[in-house]
């Protein structure tokens, strides 16, 4: 991970969940990091240790990593709506994009793919754009 970020303006990390070696490795290298939040308790209590774990690398390397959380799996519900004030209670940088629990994730994985490249003109290529755009100035600055 520290190579490639040497060799490139960014480089994203996906990690296997919470509490393994390589997510503790990589919230210390990171410029920013996006955490995936479903709309129910137990993903509100998982991105809050996740927190916790970003603040104190944040400490160690004494500087700030920034984070943010992003709705995953969303459905149309009030849940959601709860979920998003509970996030923005807890201190937990919600963005505004979402991502929809879409067929095209899951068969994007098979083809190791994007959904861009396998149906560019969806509503799940439109979050993606969407995400992308809000996170563009956390990486880059404001333009």
């Amino acid at each position: 991970m520290q190579d490639l970020g040497e060799r490139a303006d960014i480089v994203i990390v996906d990690t296997a969940g919470f509490g393994n070696q390589t997510m503790v490795y990589a919230v210390g290298i990171a410029d920013l990091v996006l955490i995936p939040v479903m709309a129910d308790e137990a993903s509100l209590f998982e991105a809050t240790k996740m927190k916790k774990v970003i603040q104190s690398a944040s400490a160690l390397t004494r500087r700030d990593i920034a984070f943010r959380t992003v709705l995953n799996r969303v459905k149309r519900a009030t849940v959601v709506r709860h979920t998003e004030r509970q996030l923005e209670a807890l201190g937990l940088n919600p963005l505004e994009a979402k991502i929809g629990d879409r067929a095209v994730f899951q068969e994007a994985s098979y083809h190791g793919a994007s959904p861009q490249e396998l149906a560019p003109n969806t509503n799940a290529s439109l979050e993606i754009r969407r995400l992308a755009r809000e996170l563009e100035p956390a990486l880059f600055g404001s333009a």
